[in-house]
């Protein structure tokens, strides 16, 4: 069994139907100069904070993860502590698996 061309074009319109046309219409140099363009300004006051945000996230990267003294926690205050940790990709970090690796190596020597 053999299928032939399969088109989205009604039956009887060939290529250059009115797609053509409307592609045609919409190429930049028969744009009107005069038109409205659409534009964004960015203020100097929100690039200096968007920059001084941008080094704070780089400065985190480069420190890695911090560790939270857990100590004095109830049950229940630690266990929200290792959700939060465990929904921002905390325990992805590699330094972070490797002390946990640790961990587990020192348990199970002693």
């Amino acid at each position: 069994m053999e299928i032939g061309p399969v088109s989205n074009r009604p039956t009887g319109q060939g290529p250059g139907g009115p797609d053509q046309k409307r592609s045609e219409a919409a190429k930049p140099e028969t744009i009107d100069p005069g038109a409205a363009v659409d534009r964004a300004d960015i203020s100097g006051e929100a690039r200096a904070r968007l920059a001084e945000m941008a080094d704070l996230e780089l400065k985190k990267e480069h420190e890695g993860p911090q560790p939270v003294d857990s100590a004095g926690l109830s049950k229940e205050e630690r266990i929200e502590l290792i959700k939060k940790r465990v929904a921002s990709g905390y325990y992805n970090d590699p330094q972070v698996r490797a002390r946990i690796a640790d961990r587990f190596i020192d348990d199970m020597d002693s």
